[in-house]
């Protein structure tokens, strides 16, 4: 767990109405529960903040905590090894986070924001992945049986070991230029074509 702070003065003129909303009501509940105790407000908002917690917020609040990430506020999310069956994190910004590892059986994830996520051996079985992000993803080693990933995009994404992609559904998802093993068996409706190392292959669109 680490502690951080934020201060209003950096939610500059450019923060959405609804993002100061959100920091003046989660700051005066502290300085609420600190006037209780006899303790001074604070100056800045302090937040403890685990892995858990930036899941938590990247699901609630996605535009808000992308806003923040992108101009170092928050720390980068991640939360390798964790155990997220069956959560809800529709539309959550979750690009370029640490989610090696992590259980993710039936979770929801549509229109999910993964592009650069670190997806390796995560267990993605029976998730709903519908028009999730995940281009240059790294995937290797996931397991994906069952999992819905209609009109999600893998474009450049890396799958190499990604077990039984076949038994998912693929309708309408997107694979060009993502990495496999030559061995795999691609995507329906997708080919390999031979990378430059010899053992790795590339998606392209299958030809009628």
């Amino acid at each position: 767990m680490i502690v951080v702070e934020l201060m209003r003065s950096a939610l500059d003129a450019r923060a959405c109405p609804e993002a100061l909303d959100l920091f003046d009501a989660v700051k005066g509940a502290q300085d609420a529960k600190r006037a209780v105790r006899g303790l001074p407000s604070r100056k800045a908002l302090r937040l403890r903040w685990t892995p858990l917690h930036a899941v938590w917020f990247a699901a609630t609040h996605p535009v808000f905590c992308a806003w923040l990430a992108a101009r170092g506020l928050l720390p980068a999310t991640g939360a390798p090894g964790a155990d997220l069956r069956g959560a809800d994190l529709g539309g959550a910004a979750l690009a370029r986070a640490d989610l090696s590892g992590v259980d993710l059986r039936g979770a929801r994830l549509v229109w999910a924001d993964l592009s650069g996520a670190d997806l390796t051996r995560s267990d993605l079985r029976g998730a709903d992945l519908r028009d999730a992000c995940l281009e240059r993803a790294a995937l290797d080693g996931a397991q994906l049986d069952g999992a819905d990933l209609r009109g999600a995009n893998f474009a450049g994404a890396s799958l190499l070991c990604v077990r039984r992609l076949s038994r998912a559904n693929t309708e309408g998802a997107w694979f060009d230029g993502a990495r496999v093993l030559q061995e795999q068996v691609p995507a329906p409706g997708w080919r390999r074509v031979e990378g430059s190392s010899g053992r790795f292959a590339v998606l392209v669109r299958a030809t009628p």
